[in-house]
């Protein structure tokens, strides 16, 4: 009976070899039309994975030439985020405010009682402090300070501003900010490469390296209620991970 099995399998050789052919060709077919799809989409992708989403904690990688467009929705700030650098616009709107925003040697602005305050740093040098409620410390030089639509500027190139007490935000907005590195454990939204590639986090880890661009946080100047802090901008790479996990690297 085993011999007899073993003839069966011989004498139809035709069989597979038909199928094997059928599938080779299936597959070139298959590769084909898959690099027509990423040459006419526009994605900057190179060999490898082409879309690099691992199940189980697996991380794959998608690998582009370039830094790659970023925006992103997350919870706010629940840690103290420090920064030291050249900031091009940093935005404030504050409501209530009792601080004083200390100008030059001598010079302060008294905020008590302006009921909503607009206040806008230009070209800011220095350093900032603030969570997703409060703004510990501004000092740095700038050259123009704008209050309420009402500017100060110095005959010098700069002027120093200070903030040095806890000040409660409605909006605060970077504009030219960089991050080395933002790590968070968050829920919301990340879009990769102007929403080509878009995921929905539910309280999922999120890592992201070399961030340029604009972080904002609060109430938007249009009153559009925003849950947490947002990202547009460029990223070096970034990590994302949870039941799905993606991995995006920037090579060359």
């Amino acid at each position: 009976m085993r011999e007899q099995e073993v003839r069966q399998v011989i004498a139809n050789p035709h069989a597979n070899r038909f199928f094997s052919k059928k599938w080779i060709i299936l597959s070139f077919i298959g590769v084909v039309l898959l690099l027509l799809f990423f040459a006419f989409s526009g994605m900057d992708f190179i060999t490898g994975n082409v879309i690099s989403i691992g199940e189980d904690g697996n991380t794959d990688n998608i690998s582009l030439t370039e830094n790659f467009k970023l925006y992103a929705e997350l919870d706010s700030l629940k840690e103290v985020l420090e920064l030291k650098q050249k900031i091009k616009l940093i935005t404030i709107e504050v409501s209530g405010a009792t601080n004083n925003v200390y100008l030059g040697k001598d010079g302060f602005f008294d905020l008590s009682g302006t009921g909503t305050t607009k206040i806008l740093l230009e070209d800011f040098d220095g350093s900032i402090s603030f969570d997703g409620d409060n703004i510990y410390l501004i000092k740095g030089k700038v050259t123009t300070v704008t209050i309420n639509d009402f500017p100060t500027s110095s005959t010098d190139d700069s002027i120093n501003v200070r903030i040095d007490d806890s000040m409660g935000y409605d909006f605060l907005e970077l504009e030219g900010v960089y991050l080395k590195k933002y790590e968070s454990l968050s829920s919301g939204e990340v879009k990769f490469d102007s929403g080509k590639i878009t995921m929905q986090l539910d309280n999922e880890t999120v890592s992201i390296h070399g961030f340029r661009g604009i972080m904002t946080s609060g109430t938007n100047k249009i009153g559009v209620q925003r849950t947490g802090i947002t990202l547009d901008g460029f990223v070096e790479d970034a990590n994302i991970g949870g039941d799905f996990e993606i991995s995006l690297v920037k090579t060359g």
